[in-house]
């Protein structure tokens, strides 16, 4: 039981840092296509 929540844990923090990882891809594809436009 403590090793599947463990597991079930560790699978939720990868999907977690993965979103995260694209967030932060996608707010910087953001800010640059922000400046390009107001330049």
């Amino acid at each position: 039981m403590n090793l599947m929540n463990m597991g079930i844990r560790g699978m939720n923090e990868k999907a977690a840092d993965s979103i995260q990882a694209k967030w932060k891809v996608n707010n910087i594809e953001n800010k640059r296509a922000r400046n390009t436009v107001a330049v």
